[in-house]
């Protein structure tokens, strides 16, 4: 049977977790954040040869620079946290867009929470 993640990667090349949403001004995984993660890494099991981007996102508190490189922190924690379970860091990129990619509205904190995440995203080989 195939899962909700797998059809969503086969279905739009990508996999958004809602779930995984970061603590402001943190890289912090958390152990909700890893049973999510380790669906998405059983989902991409099915997949050895895909090659998938890690992006990390903010929301739009604080400075453009910090936030760059917090969303960076935030790829690089999800990768180690691949990695420790055995994946190929080969297979990974691990990207940071800061708040230049919002999902909802930063004006509310329910927007601002959405904002702060990770996405996955199929790269063409």
């Amino acid at each position: 049977a195939v899962t909700e993640i797998e059809e969503q990667l086969l279905d739009t090349g990508s996999i958004s977790t809602s779930s995984i949403v970061f603590a402001s001004g943190s890289s912090n995984l958390d152990l909700e954040d890893t049973t999510q993660l380790d669906q998405v890494g059983e989902a991409l099991s099915n997949w050895p040869q895909l090659r998938v981007e890690i992006g990390g996102h903010t929301d739009s508190s604080g400075r453009d620079s910090f936030n760059q490189q917090l969303s960076e922190k935030r790829a690089q924690a999800v990768l180690d946290y691949f990695v420790i379970k055995g994946e190929d860091p080969e297979r990974f990129l691990a990207v940071g867009y800061g708040d230049t990619r919002p999902i909802a509205d930063n004006s509310t904190e329910e927007g601002r929470q959405k904002n702060r995440r990770i996405e996955f995203i199929a790269l063409e080989e």
